[in-house]
């Protein structure tokens, strides 16, 4: 067994618990990513978008929501359990 659990588990899955706001989190992202998606589909559907100006639009929706997304899960992995402490000066 590895991890104390048969080889059948996903024991990755199992040992990474991340808290309900990083979920939300990178749902409220991938949702947003989703919608633009759509959005640009539909507007080429209908012939106010160039396919080929629809499909950079899709490249740069996708790779700026990974972006940022990754930017945002490292601010609150940050917060979350910072690897710097303050220090304060004694008063005296």
């Amino acid at each position: 067994t590895f991890c104390g659990w048969s080889h059948t588990d996903f024991c990755f899955i199992k040992m990474v618990a991340w808290p309900a706001e990083v979920w939300s989190g990178t749902a409220g992202y991938f949702f947003t990513v989703v919608a633009l998606v759509i959005a640009t589909w539909v507007a080429q559907v209908m012939k106010l978008v160039k396919q080929d100006n629809a499909r950079i639009a899709v490249v740069l929706f996708c790779t700026g929501g990974i972006c940022t997304w990754l930017l945002w899960l490292c601010v609150w992995m940050q917060q979350w359990h910072p690897l710097l402490t303050p220090t304060y000066p004694e008063e005296g």
